[in-house]
């Protein structure tokens, strides 16, 4: 069997990634100076527990992908990772301060991550995928969802 190569793969541009790297490391800083200097208060604790959510964050944002193969699109959440075949895809929408959205033939919705670009790129991206594999064949893709 013949691997399949990728067409496109959208992941966190380094800009975040060095944002979200350099986040954790300043608050361990502080919260180390912090405690040195006074007791343990809640703002050192504070300090900890936003460390840890920093870096949270991080692992969240290197874990999110999408990629787009010929025939599928394959999408990795943080610990999950999901293969839509292009025939499963019914519908792809996004709309103002929400994320892009993917309904599957069977109604499930399932959220697309955002890698570092935006909502409506995701769905630009989706769209110009699915023109690609199957050309000639109308796709309901668009800004706003005729379901809601």
């Amino acid at each position: 069997m013949q691997k399949e190569e990728p067409i496109k793969a959208l992941k966190p541009k380094a800009k975040w990634i060095i944002t979200y790297s350099i986040l954790p490391i300043a608050l361990i800083i502080l919260s180390f100076y912090q405690t040195q200097n006074t007791s343990k208060t809640l703002t050192s604790i504070g300090l900890y527990a936003f460390t840890i959510l920093s870096i949270l964050g991080l692992v969240e944002l290197l874990n999110e992908k999408v990629t787009f193969y010929p025939s599928r699109i394959v999408i990795w959440k943080t610990f999950e990772k999901m293969e839509i075949g292009i025939d499963e895809i019914r519908e792809v929408y996004w709309q103002k301060g929400c994320q892009c959205v993917l309904i599957k033939n069977d109604g499930e919705k399932i959220s697309i991550p955002n890698p570092g670009t935006t909502n409506q790129g995701i769905t630009n991206s989706i769209k110009a995928w699915m023109k690609t594999a199957q050309p000639g064949i109308a796709h309901n893709v668009g800004k706003r969802s005729p379901l809601s």
